[in-house]
């Protein structure tokens, strides 16, 4: 989630930043063998509540 939050806020590309961390959260999902199952509006929500203010919190993570 950091690097998610880190993306969106640090604007390192011109145009799609919220884009490219919904990408990376997939791809990073996907590397470690799990599936992202979640609704559009979740992921919206996710992405446009995103401010430098947030506290990132460490979350447990289901055993495979």
């Amino acid at each position: 989630m950091a690097l998610i939050h880190a993306i969106i806020l640090n604007h390192p590309f011109m145009d799609g930043n919220k884009r490219t961390a919904l990408h990376l959260l997939e791809a990073l999902t996907n590397r470690i063998e799990y599936r992202l199952v979640v609704e559009d509006l979740v992921l919206y929500d996710l992405t446009s509540t995103v401010t430098p203010q947030m506290e990132i919190r460490k979350a447990g993570f289901p055993e495979k």
